[in-house]
């Protein structure tokens, strides 16, 4: 799309995968807001862990990399407060309870 210069419907950019969500202008801020709150509930290590492997592998064209730090970053997960209660949460069929900032590995 970007190539083509052509304008792109919010409806096609969702169609085609470009966009997650389409929001009506009024339903925006108070979707975005919700998003947010949704993902700060996760653990803060565990959110900037994902970006690094997104932004360090974001270019690597050799997939054995990539799937080496994302097996790494899994073991520095794996034991942590967090992992248990995710498990133990899942396993109750609950919403997990995560403190932010107390299960860093």
């Amino acid at each position: 799309f970007m190539l083509t210069a052509r304008f792109v419907e919010a409806q096609e950019a969702l169609d085609v995968g470009l966009v997650n969500y389409v929001y009506r202008p009024e339903d925006l801020l108070d979707s975005a807001v919700g998003l947010a709150g949704q993902i700060a509930e996760n653990p803060d290590w565990q959110l900037r862990k994902i970006k690094r492997l997104v932004h360090e592998d974001y270019l690597e064209r050799d997939v054995s990399i990539v799937v080496r730090h994302e097996r790494e970053t899994f073991r520095e997960a794996q034991g942590t407060e967090a992992h248990r209660e995710a498990l133990v949460a899942f396993r109750e069929r609950r919403k997990p309870n995560f403190h932010p900032g107390r299960s860093a590995p």
